[in-house]
């Protein structure tokens, strides 16, 4: 799963890969074989295919991503920090909700993460949201800070998504105007997770259609 995007021609691209048999399986063993972990392969990359969702007419946008589901949400990201930066969106809050068996997989992608909330300084404003909860149980206490930034926080356990979209949908987390009368925006809830939190979430935003909220599955599903 290519997990990059960028507004300039790029000269690499980060793949993430959850090896499993066959190619990814092959990859694994030819980078536990290579010194320091690396390796060089020859490779032919083709794409892109499927659909993408045009994101920057989103006032508030949430990413729900279960293990590597987080590849799917990636791009999204970086597109939607750097069209804020840029004044090219609507967008006012970006929420992303991972859950991880286990803290690995997020440390592999802490470089990323770390990198996205750095860009994101607008003014000395952010829209961006990093919460990851781990199943595990393996870190300290409830609640512990990820990377360099207060705004990725780790939880232990699950993700209690009746209370993240109801905060979400409700608009409250934006910061506005005093005594403006502002029409609360679009929200959208885009998904690249498990079968069972997808229909969780399904299930929940049927309550929040008036509110102008939509879900989208991304065609990445882990």
């Amino acid at each position: 799963m290519v997990t990059s995007w960028s507004h300039s021609a790029q000269e690499a691209l980060d793949i993430l890969i959850q090896p499993r048999r066959g190619f990814s399986r092959e990859l694994l063993k030819h980078a536990r074989a290579a010194p320091q972990g690396s390796a060089s392969l020859r490779a032919l990359i083709i794409g892109p295919h499927g659909m993408s969702e045009n994101v920057d007419r989103y006032e508030s946008v949430v990413l729900v991503a279960s293990g590597f589901g987080i590849a799917a949400a990636i791009p999204y990201l970086k597109k939607l920090v750097y069209s804020y930066n840029t004044s090219a969106s609507r967008t006012r809050r970006v929420h992303l909700v991972w859950e991880v068996e286990t803290l690995d997989i997020a440390i592999a992608v802490q470089a990323t993460l770390n990198s996205l909330l750095e860009d994101d300084v607008l003014k000395k404003r952010y829209i961006l949201t990093i919460s990851i909860y781990v199943k595990s149980g393996q870190i300290i206490g409830d609640v512990m800070k990820f990377g360099n930034h207060d705004r990725a926080i780790v939880y232990n356990g699950h993700a209690n998504y009746d209370q993240i979209l109801q905060a979400e949908m409700s608009g409250e987390l934006i910061e506005r105007l005093p005594n403006a009368n502002e029409e609360k925006g679009e929200s959208v809830v885009m998904v690249a997770a498990s079968s069972l939190v997808r229909d969780q979430v399904r299930s929940i935003l049927r309550d929040y259609i008036h509110q102008k909220a939509r879900m989208v599955v991304l065609e990445y599903r882990p």
